[in-house]
């Protein structure tokens, strides 16, 4: 891991004790990596422990629902937060929609009027802003692991983005976000257990 990799998992730990929560795992940056969800069930597979992240600067090969393509550029927030089932049960389920409802209510902290879109959309101003992507692993005895990733057009305006996606999104550009408090944001709703 990179000096400025570690810089940046510090500053988001300092965010986060300041809310009065300590986070129970690594916190891994890159500048680039070409999945946060690929990197971190790599991670999962290795014996990372729950609540382990991975964040990135921008992603080569981000991915959405059913394999669609996930434009990355640098600026926004790329993220994935590694779950581990105590039991397995139902509840897993939700994963998805608790998470759009902690973004959301992040997004709507600062200003944005977010609505979310079944199943992991994240709109505002009508346009998708972020996307959620849940991926379990199983074995033998269940539901092992849920990776899930977070991405959030923080900083990219749509006109910067390749024509077939900027129709279809909008950013969080032009309201001052400390881009190191972004996932700090997303964090004050899942809580992991103390």
């Amino acid at each position: 891991m990179s000096a400025e990799a570690g810089e940046v998992g510090a500053r988001l730990r300092a965010l986060l004790a300041a809310r009065g929560v300590e986070w129970p795992a690594e916190i891994e940056h890159t500048p680039l990596s070409p999945s946060t969800n690929d990197r971190l069930k790599q991670r999962a597979r290795a014996g990372a422990v729950e609540w382990t992240v991975v964040l990135a600067d921008a992603q080569s090969a981000g991915r959405g629902r059913q394999g669609r393509r996930w434009s990355s550029p640098p600026g926004n927030l790329y993220m994935s937060v590694l779950l581990r089932p105590a039991p397995p049960d139902a509840r897993w389920s939700v994963i998805p929609l608790v998470a759009g409802l902690a973004v959301g209510e992040a997004l709507a902290a600062e200003g944005l009027d977010v609505r979310l879109k079944w199943p992991n959309d994240v709109m505002a101003e009508g346009r998708k802003v972020g996307g959620i992507l849940a991926e379990a692993t199983s074995g033998a005895d269940g539901l092992e692991s849920v990776v899930l990733g977070i991405g959030v057009n923080v900083a990219v305006r749509p006109p910067d983005l390749p024509p077939d996606v900027a129709a279809a999104v909008t950013c969080v550009a032009g309201r001052r976000i400390a881009r190191s408090t972004r996932p700090s944001g997303v964090r004050r709703t899942t809580r992991p257990p103390p």
